[in-house]
């Protein structure tokens, strides 16, 4: 088999985006995120704020078996700025978010015209 040094982090990244991303309400977080130009903004906030971990792996080995190669505290950290940068970025980004991202009403909280 075939090994050669690889960023280990890296693809964990976008892995702990979604899982994060899961945590939080479908508006905005979803929505914004789903726009590559803020998902990549938050994938370099995340790795600049992410110590680099090399390993040497072997080419066919699955992301799950390369994650025990990261330290625990570089996991930890990897969670903190993900849930860091959401925010950050939401609040650098608000007011595109505001302009692009319609907000939802509840069709019961809105008043109808119907009646005139």
């Amino acid at each position: 088999m075939t090994k050669s040094i690889e960023n280990l982090v890296l693809p964990l990244v976008n892995q702990e985006i979604e899982k994060a991303l899961d945590t939080y309400p479908s508006h905005p977080y979803h929505e914004a995120f789903a726009n590559p130009d803020l998902r990549v903004q938050l994938a370099s906030y995340v790795l600049n704020r992410v110590p680099v971990c090399y390993g040497l792996v072997e080419q066919s080995s699955p992301l799950e078996e390369n994650r025990v190669l990261v330290p625990h505290p570089v996991q930890q950290r990897l969670r903190e700025a993900v849930h860091d940068g959401i925010q950050c970025i939401l609040e650098r980004n608000c007011e595109w978010v505001s302009n692009h991202i319609p907000h939802k009403f509840k069709a019961e909280a809105v008043p109808s015209s119907w009646f005139g």
